[in-house]
């Protein structure tokens, strides 16, 4: 299974402020035998935690908070690492007092925090990375932003993307009668960036048919930090664009990497993750929408 990494960046209520220390009847981002300070600008994720093998467990997820709310996070999975915005990884795996994993998970208001998850009952080839914003606006995932996922069988969203390469726009209205691929990715995403170069080759070849255009979609912050990337790696930069917040956001883009295959008259036949060249051949030989 190829990794995934959870991009449902959601502004909502995880933790109203309080002094003092945590209640040990175990709350969010609490553990229920071991009491937690809490500053006045500590903001959780809405998750109850325990010490695991290799991490620390999910003991409960409170409904409505931005860990519920990504529909990423569930009881029994396993949180590894914490990352801070687009800083290091730090590993859980040797730290043993749930305090210090709390105080990592919490922060600032507003401030973005990634956890690195491996699902419950399965191995560390599921891992994903959650990406959620820490706030106090209840109810309002990224200021009423959120979307759904994309229907299968649905129509493509109207957005245009930037080409990395140049400074033009690119609409997918530009390309009729064509096959479209699109492969979300980002640069702080490790999953996406060990899967680029196999998915770079499939991309490759599969675009020498004629009715096949591949893209790669950076969903970094500004477009100069993927161009970077893309030039350090030493990447043929044509087929890289960069997505604003509202086409992530009309793409419904909860995963990365995560990828869109559009059909010739401009039907969403795949959106999830990536299939290898053999799946998107069968997939595009009848354009049948694959679930």
């Amino acid at each position: 299974m190829r990794a995934v990494v959870i991009v449902a960046s959601i502004l909502i209520l995880l933790m109203l402020r309080s002094s003092g220390r945590a209640s040990q009847t175990g709350g969010p981002d609490t553990d229920s035998n071991n009491p937690i300070e809490r500053t006045n600008e500590a903001f959780g994720v809405g998750i109850a935690l325990a010490k695991g093998n290799g991490g620390f467990l999910v003991n409960q997820v409170v409904p409505e908070s931005a860990a519920a709310l990504s529909r990423a996070i569930f009881r029994g999975d396993l949180i590894t690492a914490v990352i801070e915005g687009d800083g290091a990884t730090i590993s859980l795996a040797h730290i043993d007092l749930i305090a210090q994993a709390v105080g990592l998970i919490r922060g600032p208001k507003g401030s973005t925090v990634r956890l690195t998850v491996v699902p419950a009952g399965t191995n560390t080839s599921a891992i994903k990375v959650v990406t959620l914003t820490r706030g106090e606006l209840r109810g309002l995932p990224l200021g009423g932003l959120w979307r759904d996922p994309l229907t299968i069988g649905g129509p493509v969203p109207t957005v245009s993307f930037a080409r990395l390469s140049q400074t033009n726009i690119v609409s997918l209205t530009s390309f009729p009668s064509k096959i479209v691929i699109l492969e979300f990715w980002a640069t702080w995403c490790a999953p996406c960036l060990k899967l680029m170069p196999e998915l770079q080759r499939e991309a490759e070849s599969i675009s020498k048919q004629q009715d096949v255009l591949w893209f790669f979609v950076s969903i970094d912050e500004t477009t100069e930090k993927a161009a970077l990337s893309i030039k350090r790696r030493g990447w043929n930069p044509a087929n890289f664009l960069w997505a604003d917040k509202s086409a992530i956001q009309a793409f419904g883009i909860s995963a990365i990497p995560h990828m869109v295959v559009i059909g010739k008259n401009g039907i969403i036949l795949h959106s999830g993750n990536p299939l290898n060249e053999d799946k998107i051949r069968a997939l595009t030989a009848g354009e049948t929408p694959h679930p």
